[in-house]
């Protein structure tokens, strides 16, 4: 007659007892779904026609999880970066996943409900490693996370190979003016020599 005759939570083990139901027909479902977990929504029935009759029934939750993406682009040219690697870590700091961004520039992975993190532990050839943590929570059931990050091109100093055509002027004319002065100097000096 849908009126409510009992109420009660599983205990550690997943288990709940309801004790001297008398003969007749009942139904049950969930109410509230532990928590990270999706709320069972079908109503199940029952029937009790002997006595000391034991029902026994076996339920089962899915966890609520969310897909997990990461974009990784080229800050001056919003081009994909290919091999950055990424991991990701659990409430307790422990690594659960760990992979490289492949030619689109993505990892992608399931995650279930909880508190995570991550972070850039290796950045590609040429880039400034971004070593920062990010935090997030997985709380809705098929959600997409998406995270989209920047990379930047390391500096490299390029040596200066140029040649200022200005300054070789001016060394090869300081050059011959030596080399010519000295010269009027060794024609004077023999002059001298040979009076």
């Amino acid at each position: 007659n849908d009126e409510e005759i009992f109420s009660g939570y599983t205990d550690e083990n997943g288990f709940i007892r309801i004790d001297n139901l008398p003969y007749g027909k009942y139904k049950y479902f969930e109410s509230t779904a532990p928590d990270g977990y999706i709320l069972d929504s079908e109503t199940y029935t029952f029937e009790i026609r002997e006595n000391g009759e034991i029902i026994k029934d076996t339920l089962s939750n899915r966890k609520i999880t969310s897909e997990f993406e990461l974009y990784k682009t080229d800050l001056a040219n919003g081009e994909p970066i290919n091999g950055a690697l990424f991991e990701i870590y659990d409430e307790d700091g422990n690594v659960i996943y760990s992979d490289y961004t492949d030619e689109t520039g993505k990892i992608n992975t399931e995650l279930t409900y909880g508190k995570y993190s991550w972070r850039e532990v290796e950045a590609p050839k040429g880039y400034i490693l971004n070593d920062e943590t990010h935090y997030f929570e997985v709380t809705e059931d098929g959600a997409i996370i998406r995270f989209d990050v920047t990379n930047e091109l390391e500096e490299v100093e390029v040596p200066n190979t140029r040649t200022d055509s200005g300054m070789i002027i001016i060394c090869g004319g300081l050059s011959l003016a030596i080399i010519g002065g000295g010269m009027v100097i060794y024609a004077i000096a023999k002059k001298k020599k040979k009076r």
